[in-house]
């Protein structure tokens, strides 16, 4: 997971897709999300977002899931984009299984 914070102050997009496990985990999670952005799949987010507000939606994403069990992945889908920004769970796109299939 990349660590450091975001300081711009400008708002971006994002897109935060999520897999959680357990039911209440799920509908919380959703829930929460709403508060940053808007639904465009079942656990996919897009949201225009601020520095500070994208460290506030984290903070509320590792308060939510069980990094154990869950993970979740944020894009930044303004430039650059070309990978995962941050990252939190049990998700290793180098370690999938060949049953996994993920859709974003």
């Amino acid at each position: 997971m990349c660590n450091e914070k975001l300081t711009h102050f400008y708002e971006h997009k994002y897109l935060v897709a999520y897999d959680i496990r357990k039911s209440k985990r799920l509908q919380r999670m959703f829930k929460r999300l709403k508060d940053f952005g808007m639904p465009i799949q079942k656990s996919v987010f897009e949201c225009l977002l601020s520095g500070k507000q994208v460290e506030d939606m984290w903070k509320m994403v590792q308060y939510t899931i069980d990094d154990t069990e869950d993970w979740v992945v944020l894009f930044r889908l303004n430039q650059p984009h070309n990978e995962a920004i941050r990252h939190i769970g049990y998700y290793d796109p180098q370690h999938l299984h060949k049953d996994d299939v993920i859709f974003i």
